[in-house]
């Protein structure tokens, strides 16, 4: 018989408050605040037993499961970024909706005068590979989900 993540991770929700005290990496800990898929208050519980020195517990109001989906979704982004500009001292650059009209591809595909294309550029033209291939199997089998994960479809069952 073969358990599920979620009966795993049922079974041992006593086991993650009990061994809190071992967490001690850096962490952030964003809360939707009408979130009825995660115990806001065992989640609360779980992190005021934590013995990390950096780690940040956010609320955020009116918010529900998925964050990145909220209305208020900078609210989320704009706290990944600023915990991580703590933990990093990286300035965080200003986080915004991409304008297209706005973006200069020419310079994300140039070559180097050398003629041969720079680790950065190649890196960046896989990138666009691998959502070109996506966006074409998404549009061809009819499945949203083949944009992102299309590597994996010969393990995927049919």
């Amino acid at each position: 018989m073969t358990a599920s993540l979620g009966a795993s991770f049922v079974r041992n929700c006593d086991s993650i408050i009990k061994n809190a005290r071992n967490v001690t990496y850096p962490y952030l800990l964003i809360l939707g605040e009408k979130d009825v898929i995660v115990d806001n208050l065992a989640s609360r519980d779980w992190h005021s037993k934590t013995t990390s020195e950096k780690k940040e517990l956010k609320l955020m109001a009116g918010a529900f499961h998925e964050l990145s989906k909220e209305p208020n979704n900078g609210t989320f982004i704009e706290s990944i970024l600023q915990f991580m500009h703590k933990q990093t001292g990286a300035a965080p650059k200003n986080f915004g909706a991409l304008d297209p009209k706005t973006v200069n591809f020419s310079k994300v595909l140039a070559v180097p005068a050398s003629g041969a294309a720079a680790p950065n550029n190649r890196r960046r033209l896989l990138i666009i590979l691998y959502f070109v291939i996506g966006l074409l199997l998404a549009i061809f089998r009819k499945s949203k989900r083949l944009l992102l994960i299309w590597p994996a479809l010969p393990l995927l069952k049919h």
